[in-house]
């Protein structure tokens, strides 16, 4: 494990950067989630953000796990709307084969 794990915006700056903590293909992908696009978010200590995905019957269940954040957080309350958007947009992919469009 170790090696990072970079998000980018539309710019090409970094939006999220992180480290692999823990990789079990195809079950598990855990790393830090360290906020780059928010100077006082940029301040705080990197979060955990786990991906599981486990077998139902015919269907695949993806559960993200996203914690470790200090009591007093900025990040936090950003996050809880951020991947209801991800996700929704996630599933709205598979079903249609098209992404939404985001503004």
């Amino acid at each position: 494990m170790g090696a990072n794990i970079t998000f980018y915006n539309p710019d090409k700056s970094i939006a999220i950067a992180g480290e692999i903590l823990e990789l079990d293909e195809p079950n598990k992908l855990s790393f830090t989630w360290h906020v780059h696009y928010d100077p006082d978010a940029k301040k705080e200590e990197p979060s955990r953000v786990t991906y599981l995905l486990e077998q139902e019957k015919e269907a695949t269940k993806l559960t993200v796990i996203h914690h470790n954040f200090p009591p007093d957080s900025v990040v936090y309350p950003n996050i809880i709307q951020g991947w209801i958007a991800i996700l929704s947009n996630l599933k709205t992919l598979i079903e249609t084969g098209s992404a939404m469009t985001i503004s």
